[in-house]
């Protein structure tokens, strides 16, 4: 998966460190990140060293963000999405963890609370107003992969609207007030109308794409298998054997992981 990084290390403590010539300068615009031609991300030498807020490194390199409107010359501005097709992992991973990061503190920037602007705390990774003392972290948002199985197969589908086109599973957001095994048991009910059982831990993802913490869970199909799609979510669902999942998917994600485990008979 895209986190997998090892024999790197991820080191994301909240730290106050100056910017260096040689660290990293994640630089976003929207939905899109800064590179030169070959993807690489530009470097200290490019902004004054105020614009810049430390936010992770990757054993020795460390990585900031950019804070300022400046953006780096002779560097292109690259959809984030596409860090997903870059055979180095490190930079995948840097990239969609900085937009994370890159995300909050541009919605954060004005307090929610009473509108004054924010501040950066001297103390954690947090934005600080100070005029009502509201302190606004980094959101995550907690959501649920499902990977239903009926005998040898698996409940796959596709969007009804969303640019991915390729075969996913059921998933969704959690909702207040439940338990992530109870938005398996909703979300696979509400999209399909089916019912499931035997619900078991599989693996979890953090997704800075979409400030999402993925949480992966197996279920057995539980009665009958007549599916009802939700029309405003998917365009189809289906159960399908291993053979007609494999090698659909990439394993950068937890989504395409459980896919390819099915596949090879790990689930």
């Amino acid at each position: 998966m895209i986190q997998d990084i090892y024999p790197k290390k991820f080191y994301n403590e909240f730290k106050k460190e100056s910017l260096k010539d040689g660290d990293i300068v994640l630089t976003y615009d929207g939905h899109s990140v800064f590179t030169d031609e070959n993807f690489n991300f530009p470097t200290g030498s490019i902004i004054n060293k105020d614009d810049a807020v430390y936010i992770f490194s990757i054993d020795n390199t460390r990585y900031f963000l950019n804070i300022s409107d400046s953006k780096p010359e002779n560097f292109k501005k690259t959809d984030i999405r596409k860090l997903r097709l870059l055979p180095d992992i490190e930079k995948s991973f840097a990239g969609e963890t900085g937009y994370h990061i890159y995300y909050w503190y541009q919605t954060s920037r004005y307090c929610g609370k009473c509108g004054h602007k924010t501040v950066f705390s001297q103390n954690e990774r947090a934005l600080i107003c100070p005029e009502c003392g509201n302190i606004i972290y980094p959101r995550i948002n907690p959501a649920v992969i499902v990977c239903v199985l009926n005998g040898d197969k698996i409940l796959v589908s596709t969007y009804a609207d969303r640019q991915y086109k390729n075969i996913a599973l059921i998933a969704g957001f959690c909702e207040f007030g439940e338990t992530a095994e109870e938005t398996v048991r909703r979300e696979v009910m509400e999209e399909t109308g089916l019912k499931v059982k035997n619900i078991r831990y599989y693996a979890d993802q953090p997704w800075g794409f979409d400030q999402d913490l993925l949480f992966g869970f197996i279920c057995d199909l539980d009665g009958s298998d007549k599916i009802t799609i939700q029309k405003s979510e998917l365009k189809t669902a289906y159960f399908a054997t291993r053979e007609e999942v494999k090698n659909k998917v990439d394993t950068l994600s937890l989504t395409g992981t459980m896919i390819n485990d099915f596949a090879e008979g790990k689930i």
